[in-house]
């Protein structure tokens, strides 16, 4: 009785501990740019329909039907070139080499900088504050992330896929959408 206790207790303890451990992985590969962690922990092709979803519906509300021929072919070919721009862009790879290349310009400009004097000044120039972390849902996980000192927030879902918990759909501030218009 006890040990089947103790059992249930570990899946239950290993069950709730899974999304973070795959948000944190998330996160050790895109400091990393490490592409084959980024393949794994998220589901790219559901996170492109995802966020094409919401670029596709800034672009109908910025389409002028007004405009003739041109806010005609705006409207028809929107939805074409955001998601051929999502498929050729919003890849492990393409994020992961992205990521590597900011790493190691950051580490050439650290390089040629004075050396900091207290800890305070080696820590990363924007550091982002973990505002929710938590189920959304029996097969659902939520963490809600904040630039320091911003209001913006922008939440990471993950969805249970058998035992790991991918990546599924960014939620994009709506002054950052909204940006995307200028």
């Amino acid at each position: 009785m006890k040990r089947g206790l103790l059992i249930i207790a570990l899946l239950v303890l290993g069950y709730g501990a899974l999304p973070y451990w795959s948000a944190y992985a998330l996160g050790t590969a895109l400091r990393d740019g490490d592409e084959k962690v980024l393949a794994a922990n998220v589901d790219w092709q559901q996170l492109r329909a995802n966020l094409g979803e919401d670029l596709t519906e800034v672009a109908a509300a910025q389409t002028d039907y007004s405009q003739g021929l041109r806010g005609l072919l705006l409207a028809r070919l929107a939805p074409e070139l955001i998601d051929a721009g999502l498929e050729a862009g919003l890849t492990p790879e393409t994020i992961g080499g992205t990521m590597r290349r900011i790493r190691e310009i950051q580490q050439r400009n650290t390089d040629a900088a004075p050396t900091p004097t207290n800890d305070e000044d080696d820590a990363p120039a924007r550091r982002a504050d973990v505002r929710y972390a938590f189920f959304t849902g029996l097969n659902t996980f939520r963490i809600s992330l904040a630039p320091e000192g911003s209001d913006d927030v922008v939440d990471l879902n993950f969805e249970r896929q058998s035992l790991s918990w991918p990546l599924v759909q960014l939620d994009l501030p709506e002054r950052v959408l909204a940006g995307l218009t200028k």
